[in-house]
Order: C-alpha cells, then sequence, then structure tokens
C-alpha cells in the first residue's frame, strides 16, 4: 500500500503496451532509505509488467545511483524489474559488450582521482562549488546564480556541472539547471586536505557472464557478482578474494562472502565471512585454515628479507580480524599493532601431510590444539613473536602434554622440548625415553636415550611414529640379564634401531 518506485519527467509517452521517456528522476524506497538518480531512460511494458532504467551515456544519465541504503553510489547499464518479482537485477544491455558495473563506497577517497580533475587554470573544479556553498550558506543552487562566483561563464558552469554530476559529486535537474551538492563532494576535498577519515571499498563487477547485481526486495540484499578482488586498506594490504566472485552487500556496506582474506602476512580461507563497516572489522565463524607467511635470511635485491609461506597451516578456526581502529579507516594513522586476528576458540595444527613422514600421523589423535591466541601487526610482525601455546598430544607416543608452537628452521610450526628429570613413558609404558623432543614437518623426533626392556638406545636423531620407532644408535647396548630370560651382554655403535611396541619386537643391526 505505499509507494516504492517514483518516476518524475516532463513529459511520459503512454501507450496501449507501454509507458516511456528518455528521461526521468527515479526513486526506490528502501525503508527510510533510498536508490536515487537524476535521469535515466524509462520504460514499462505493460502486458510483461516489465520495467526498465537505462543509463544511456548522455551527459545526466552517466551520473551513478546514489544508495542511502547500503551507502554505495553504483553504476551499470541497466536496471530491470519484473514488479511482481521479489528481484531487481542489474545488468549489461543485451548485445553490450561492456559487462563492467561499479559499485563503491560513499566516503571512498583516491588522491589520483581527485588530481585527475585538475584544469589547466589549476583551480580545482570542487574547490569551484565549494565556494559557492560557502559564499551562499546552502548545498543547492541554480547554475545561473552561482556561475559568476564559480568565475565562469553560464556555459563553462554547465559543462562544469554535468561532469561533475556524472562521477556522483552532485545531483543535477538539467531541466531546471539546478544543483544539490552530494556528501562525496565534501569527503573528497577534506580528505584531500587529510581533515577528514575515508575508505577505499570499491567494487568491481566483471562477470564472465549473468549480472552484475540483483536487489532483494525481501530484505534489501544486494548480491554483487563478477568480483574478483576487492582491497578494504592499502596502508595494511587487507584484501578479499570471494570464492565464487559473489558478496552480499548489506545496509551501511556491511557484507558478507565465502573465500579468502589476505591481511598482511595471513590468509585465511573460511565461510560466512562477516565484514562491520562501522566496526571495520570481520567475524569469521568458519575458517577452514589460515597460511602465515614469515621472514626468511634471504635479503632480495632491494635489501628486504624475502618471505616463504609455513608449512604449518591452523585449522578450524573461529575468530575476528580487526582491519584498523574504525576512525582510521584510511589509514592516515600509522597504527602499527594492525590488523589484529583473535581466535576465539580452540583451533589445531595437524601433521598429516605425506610430506611429513609419508603422512603417518592422522589427524584423529595426532594433533597439536591451539588454545585462544591474540596476533597484532599482521604486515609487519617478527618471526620470533610467533607463539602459540597448546597441548600436544601424539597418538600414544608420549603422554600428552602442554607446549609451545613456534617457528622450526624448516620454516614449520613445532617445538623443542626436553622430558622431565625422569623420562617420559612411551608408546603407553613399553619404554622410556629421556631428554629432547623435536616436532616439526620432519616429523616427530628424539635426541637422547630410549630404554626398552633392558636396552638403551641413544641417538641424535630417532625417529617415533606411531606404531614404530626407528633410526641410528650411536651407542646401543643390552644389559646382560640372568632372571627367566637371559641375555648376554651387548654393545654397538652406530647401528640401525627399529622398534615395533605394539608386536614387542625390535631389531638391530
Amino acid at each position: 500500500g505505499e509507494p516504492f518506485l517514483t518516476a518524475k519527467a516532463s513529459s511520459f509517452a503512454i501507450r496501449k503496451d507501454r509507458i516511456t521517456t528518455e528521461r526521468a528522476k527515479v526513486t526506490l524506497a528502501l525503508d527510510e532509505d533510498s536508490i536515487f538518480h537524476p535521469g535515466v531512460k524509462f520504460q514499462f511494458l505493460i502486458k510483461e509488467r516489465l520495467l526498465s532504467l537505462i543509463r544511456t551515456g548522455d551527459d545526466i544519465t552517466k551520473s551513478p545511483y546514489y544508495d542511502t541504503y547500503h551507502n554505495i553510489d553504483m553504476r551499470f547499464e541497466a536496471m530491470y524489474w519484473k514488479i511482481d518479482d521479489p528481484l531487481i537485477t542489474m545488468e549489461s544491455l543485451v548485445n553490450s559488450t561492456n559487462r563492467t558495473g561499479l559499485f563503491e563506497s560513499l566516503d571512498y577517497f583516491e588522491e589520483e582521482r581527485y588530481d585527475d580533475l585538475y584544469r589547466i587554470d589549476n583551480v580545482h573544479p570542487l574547490v569551484r562549488v565549494m565556494r559557492v556553498v560557502r559564499a551562499f550558506g546552502m548545498d543547492q543552487f541554480y547554475i545561473k546564480e552561482a556561475a559568476k562566483e564559480m568565475r565562469l561563464s553560464l556555459t563553462g558552469a554547465k559543462l562544469l556541472i554535468l561532469e561533475l554530476a556524472s562521477f556522483g559529486y552532485l545531483a543535477y535537474d538539467s531541466e531546471k539547471e539546478f544543483v544539490q551538492v552530494k556528501p562525496k563532494l565534501f569527503t573528497f576535498i577534506q580528505a584531500k586536505a587529510k581533515k577528514i577519515d575515508y575508505d577505499v571499498l570499491s567494487f568491481n563487477s566483471q562477470p564472465q557472464q549473468g549480472k552484475n547485481a540483483k536487489l532483494n526486495l525481501s530484505n534489501n540484499e544486494l548480491t554483487i557478482s563478477g568480483i574478483e578482488r576487492v582491497l578494504l586498506s592499502d596502508s595494511h594490504m587487507v584484501y578479499i578474494y570471494p570464492k565464487t566472485q559473489e558478496l552480499i552487500m548489506k545496509k551501511n556496506r556491511d557484507f558478507s562472502f565465502d573465500g579468502i582474506i589476505n591481511a598482511g602476512n595471513f590468509e585465511i580461507f573460511g565461510n560466512q565471512h562477516e565484514f562491520s563497516y562501522d566496526n571495520f572489522k570481520f567475524d569469521s565463524p568458519n575458517i577452514d585454515s589460515i597460511r602465515i607467511y614469515v621472514n626468511t635470511k634471504v635479503i632480495d635485491e632491494f635489501g628486504r628479507k624475502k618471505t616463504t609461506r609455513l608449512k604449518t597451516v591452523i585449522v578450524d578456526v573461529k575468530g575476528e580480524l580487526l582491519i584498523d581502529s574504525p576512525g582510521n579507516k584510511s589509514g592516515l594513522k600509522s597504527l602499527h599493532k594492525f590488523p589484529k586476528f583473535n581466535s576465539l576458540k580452540e583451533s589445531y595444527a595437524y601433521y598429516d601431510k605425506k610430506a611429513v613422514q609419508g603422512g603417518v600421523y592422522n589427524r584423529d589423535n595426532f594433533s597439536f590444539q591451539l588454545e585462544p591466541f591474540e596476533l597484532d601487526s599482521l604486515d609487519n610482525f617478527k618471526n620470533q613473536g610467533l607463539n602459540f601455546e597448546g597441548t600436544f598430544e601424539s597418538a600414544g607416543i608420549f603422554p600428552v602434554f602442554n607446549e609451545t608452537l613456534s617457528i622450526q628452521p624448516d620454516y614449520s610450526l613445532g617445538f623443542v622440548r626436553p622430558t622431565p628429570p625422569e623420562g617420559f613413558d612411551v608408546y603407553n609404558g613399553k619404554g622410556k625415553f629421556y631428554n629432547e623432543i623435536k616436532l616439526s614437518n620432519e616429523g616427530l623426533k628424539g635426541d637422547g636415550y630410549l630404554e626398552y626392556l633392558t636396552s638403551t638406545t641413544e641417538s641424535k636423531d630417532l625417529n617415533f611414529h606411531p606404531d614404530s620407532m626407528f633410526g641410528i644408535g650411536e651407542n646401543y647396548v643390552i644389559e646382560e640379564q640372568m632372571d627367566n630370560v637371559q641375555y648376554p651382554p651387548v654393545s654397538g655403535n652406530d647401528v640401525f634401531v627399529k622398534w615395533l611396541p605394539i608386536k614387542d619386537y625390535m631389531k638391530v643391526y
């Protein structure tokens, strides 16, 4: 019972099968907000109940749609709506070679775009309009009244206004020659002077086929397609890569997507990432894995340390990524602790890849459980600051114990730790190991002494598998035993030892 779409024009052609006009001001009501365009080609096919709004590319029609619900400017060729359906589509015209759509934050600023507007007289067009606003004390005016204040001829003023309107800085009524200044103009001037915060949110839609976007009128969600990559912070190098090149825009630039978040040296893979514009952060309840890049000792041609990807990933994570302070979306202030990641529950590191001892460590019973952790400065942290406290379970090889994962020489996550003075039981008490335990992508290893029955194996490199232990023993001893089962004394150097504890069998040669 409420008007949803209003079109205003100086004249409409009304026929039996359609209603048309070459230029109409169009407003679509979205709750208390709206989508507005100052002049599009309007056509309604009565039998098909199909509405078409076309940006033809002539003067004022080049202006973007002004969307105060999602707080974005929108550029695409055509909007179609079968008025009995809940979906409005935004797409290219039939047979058009241009498939590009652009959806851009109302607080977007790019210095290069500002500078591109300069003219040969070095008076910036936005500054000319700002002079009018200050002189008149209002942000709307007639061109005829403003031309003198702009220090331009009437024709020159019209051309300038048309150009600025096509970029979305103004709303222009070409029939009344009346101008309404949009907040974007003030944003660009103040952002250039570094007096306000701004953002770099721009969603470039280039679908191989299909629509640029769909607006669902049941919930006002805008699904944008053909999105390969989106930059959220150029100062901290935070990007997203939607998995299906699709994201869902909600009120005030909040959006959700499945895919990858790249934040400095972190790559976060998951589903249902929820971006909050006001808080400038992601809530990610379903993170499949986190890949981390760290510095190496290799120096590149610019004197910087090269990075490499850690061989260990962190999986099954729930967390939040704070991109920057909510009042510093532009990154004008240098806040080194951002981006920051907080994990909100236990997560895991597994060692079941084929590259790790042939894949013998099954994640069902061999894992490192990480406690919830916080990491800041994701774009410039030091290797020694990357530590994760947690609990290590080794498929019964050793007792469960607490430890801290850190970067190992092979660029995996692991640890090196001593056993207690009394040693650790191994394989559920079938033996005892003393000295040093190591975990990395080279596997679970020991440097020390292994006691089994009356034998002692001393080795710098024992390999512990869930069902066996093997390695080179620098020294090997069997103590003499004269009880029920008799053993002669045996000693050897540089022997190969393989122990199958489940079978109570040790082979030494």
